[in-house]
């Protein structure tokens, strides 16, 4: 299921090496800390076509990091300087989020969680989307409904942007299509 770019997924790692350097410097020695990742980071893994520059994600416990050494600049798919950052705005309480949203996010594999003390989880597609009509993330009947239709991956279509326009997510090599409407 990992479609994550490749210059994002490396990026995303030279973030968790900082983070994993911060936690041991701390003297942390305790139990893997869950890292639940949300935004176009997520979306970018299901369907390698989300760009994105900022990092939305909560940990399973408090940490304490100073997030301004934790931007890494990188190039692009086309070889333009870019950077990635994490975003201290983000939080799961500021949007309805369902209570077993921790608990159905999927581990990213490849990307080094079995060294680190951090574990990257990538938010579960049923509790990432958000739907046109009301910018709500997805119940679950309706992820059901969305599946019915067609492959999660046509369901993750109906991510949108502030703006209201769609963002489209296919399978890569898939031609870019709407959903029908869920009821």
């Amino acid at each position: 299921m990992n479609h994550a770019t490749p210059e994002l997924a490396a990026a995303l790692s030279i973030m968790l090496d900082k983070i994993e350097a911060t936690l041991r410097e701390s003297g942390y020695q305790g139990e893997p800390i869950a890292m639940y990742l949300a935004g176009g980071l997520a979306v970018n893994y299901y369907c390698g076509t989300r760009f994105t520059t900022d990092v939305d994600a909560s940990f399973s416990r408090r940490v304490a990091l100073n997030y301004r050494d934790l931007v890494v600049d990188f190039k692009d798919a086309a070889g333009k300087d870019s950077q990635i950052y994490f975003d201290t705005s983000y939080s799961p309480t500021l949007g309805p989020m369902h209570e077993d949203y921790e608990d159905d996010a999927i581990e990213w594999t490849g990307i080094g969680n079995e060294r680190r003390l951090v574990k990257v989880m990538v938010l579960a597609p049923v509790d990432k989307l958000e739907f046109p009509s009301s910018g709500v993330g997805v119940r679950r009947r309706q992820w059901k409904a969305a599946r019915k239709v067609g492959s999660p991956g046509e369901a993750l279509s109906w991510r949108i942007s502030g703006r209201g326009f769609p963002r489209w997510c296919s399978e890569p090599g898939a031609p870019r299509h709407r959903c029908p409407p869920i009821p």
